[in-house]
């Protein structure tokens, strides 16, 4: 009677399987599949799809100044960073010394920062915070991302590289 009862199941078992298979094949819908098909699925994005342009309005940190990385002692007050709002048209941040703010206009690659205000805290190392206030100030400052990150040219020979760090 085993026998019997092995082979019945095996023929049901076969059978279910047989009948799924030809319900798929005439058009049938499965429907625990997963929709592979970026088309049709709101889900999932096609990898064709137009990949958005880096931009120069978010949140940066300095990696290195004209491509050495500042030693952990060079900053008095952390490291410098830049909060770049496209909304706002502000520039908002620390040089690691003070903080900044002030009004940003974006023209192409160019940076014309207006309104600029620092802090005036007393710090170890002002040759950097003088040499980037003063890039800012002069009218000169470009900009460009590269591998995202961003390159900012503040003249007297100082280019800066910043990584994003959130938004």
């Amino acid at each position: 009677m085993s026998f019997n009862l092995k082979l019945s199941t095996f023929a049901l078992v076969s059978f279910l399987v047989i009948a799924c298979g030809q319900d798929d094949k005439e058009g049938g819908s499965n429907q625990n599949a997963i929709n592979t098909n970026t088309a049709d699925n709101p889900l999932t994005t096609p990898t064709d799809a137009a990949q958005t342009t880096p931009t120069i309005y978010d949140i940066w940190v300095l990696d290195s100044i004209n491509k050495k990385v500042p030693d952990s002692n060079f900053f008095s007050h952390g490291t410098p960073y830049f909060d770049f709002n496209e909304e706002k048209k502000t520039v908002n941040g620390h040089t690691g010394c003070n903080g900044l703010t002030g009004k940003l206009n974006v023209q192409g690659e160019k940076l014309i920062f207006d309104s600029l205000v620092v802090t005036a805290q007393t710090c170890k190392n002002k040759d950097f915070e003088k040499k980037l206030v003063n890039g800012f100030k002069s009218g000169r400052t470009t900009y460009k991302i590269v591998n995202g990150n961003l390159h900012l040219n503040v003249g007297a020979g100082t280019d800066l590289i910043f990584r994003k760090i959130r938004r």
